[in-house]
């Protein structure tokens, strides 16, 4: 850089205010000494080759107290007790180190560290981004810097400033990655923080603290063994004494690892066929290495893990296909499965506890059906009765795992109280076709329907 002081007062038109300017950074006046320090000035730095006052006033780099200097420091002006001295003070920003760690729990278990990369994307004031790579193990104990100096891989590099917004990724790949003037080339699967891969829990952890340099640190720390998991599924009847199901449908019993920490997004999943034993309780065990660890999309990754109360929360529910197909991921679950058990309604799942607290075993429960039907019970008023209009109720019930059904109650007589039963062949679809029956366990809506006629289910639906 090649600074330059300068003054600026707003009683100097000349050269848009700007009346001084030294190569040596001092400042008391004109050259001739016909202009004195003004108590209205305000001081500038420019950083310019040119010499002339006119030529320095109008260069685009110019900077007063508080700007950042050509993104590496921060300038500062303090005037003395006699307003005679001006001190310019250039405070070098704080430089933005990328750091990685490796935490084990057993120093002889082995990693492939050969496979990851920690990438940087910094976005600067005018929109452009500067990239930068480095492989786990070239990574120095200090960090790569992300910024104007590095020893990473880069691409646009620039100085970074606190005002930056900086995101960092572990990256893996079975492929050597490069970098393009639009981020990475290559396959890879981006690891964020609480995933899991080769056994191994991914976190970050980043530090700004006032004065000093700012930092961020990949940690790859080892889990726990895990342990097996077994799942009991218990048949009553209506006096809740044990009874063999009789279901002609294929289950499955699906498991979910969310990380301990209270992080939400499930990390782990395990599937099973259930095979009804031809007793009232059939159990399912998920053994340690049973659950496949899975991307944000929920996409298996190769990697598998076992549950460990200390890092992970399970949860467990029973599903079927809704067409028979057989379900083999948890992607399959959540686009072709319902979790209602046919000729049985769910009671709970219950966790049970060590001493502890940590859970060790899940009981699903159910319950044989009962008939259900749903009934209305309308209260009329004289007001509504002397419309001259009939009225009806329209219901909407949302079930948990199908889609939602509609029914339409004859017409209510508002002279008085009446009620209305909806039998179970009167649930229908959107599409007007047959749904599910009402079971108990929906959420319910309702409406309150003004016509001149009896309406048809399928046109209040469209309405």
């Amino acid at each position: 850089m090649n600074l330059k002081v300068m003054a600026h007062s707003n009683n100097f038109e000349q050269n848009e205010g700007y009346y001084y300017a030294s190569s040596n950074l001092s400042l008391s006046g004109n050259d001739d000494g016909s202009m004195s320090w003004l108590d209205d000035s305000s001081v500038r730095i420019v950083n310019s080759d040119a010499t002339s006052v006119e030529d320095l006033s109008g260069s685009p780099e110019k900077y007063k107290d508080g700007d950042t200097v050509a993104e590496r420091y921060t300038m500062g002006v303090s005037v003395d007790d006699d307003n005679k001295l001006v001190t310019i003070t250039l405070t070098e920003l704080p430089k933005y180190f990328v750091k990685n760690n490796l935490e084990k729990i057993n120093e002889d278990t082995s990693i492939d560290t050969g496979k990851f990369y920690i990438y940087t994307d910094m976005e600067n004031a005018d929109g452009t981004h500067s990239y930068y790579l480095k492989k786990w193990d070239s990574i120095p104990e200090t960090g790569y810097q992300a910024g104007e100096t590095t020893d990473a891989a880069s691409e646009n590099p620039r100085p970074y400033t606190t005002d930056k917004t900086v995101s960092v990724k572990l990256l893996k790949s079975d492929e050597e990655l490069t970098l393009g003037v639009d981020g990475v080339i290559g396959n890879y699967r981006e690891l964020t923080d609480g995933q899991l891969t080769d056994g191994f829990k991914v976190s970050y952890s980043e530090k700004k603290p006032n004065g000093a340099d700012h930092s961020i640190t990949v940690t790859l720390t080892e889990l726990k063994p895990g342990q097996d998991y077994p799942v009991d599924i218990k048949f009553i009847n209506h006096y809740d004494e044990p009874v063999s199901p009789e279901l002609e449908d294929t289950y499955y019993l699906l498991a979910t690892l969310k990380p301990a920490d209270g992080n939400g997004d499930i990390v782990a999943w395990a599937l099973k066929e259930v095979n009804w034993d031809d007793s009232a309780t059939t159990t399912v065990v998920f053994e340690n290495g049973d659950f496949n660890v899975c991307d944000s999309e929920y996409e298996a990754t190769n990697d598998t893990v076992g549950f460990n109360p200390e890092e992970f929360t399970i949860s467990t529910r029973l599903y079927r296909s809704v067409d028979g197909s057989a379900l083999e991921t948890y992607n399959d679950v959540n686009t072709n499965g319902r979790d209602d058990i046919e000729g049985y309604d769910f009671v709970s799942n219950v966790q049970e506890l060590d001493g502890n607290d940590d859970p060790v075993k899940s009981v699903i429960t159910l319950k044989e059906t009962t008939t259900k039907t749903y009934t209305i019970n309308v209260e009329g008023t004289d007001q509504l009765a002397a419309t001259g209009k009939k009225y009806f109720v329209f219901l909407k019930a949302e079930h948990a795992s199908t889609d939602d059904t509609f029914a339409l109650s004859s017409e209510m007589d508002l002279t008085g109280s009446s009620s209305c039963v909806i039998p179970n062949n009167s649930w229908v679809l959107a599409d007007g076709t047959a749904g599910d029956a009402f079971t108990g366990n929906e959420t319910m809506n309702y409406y309150i329907v003004e016509s001149d006629a009896q309406p048809a289910v399928q046109d209040v639906i469209a309405d």
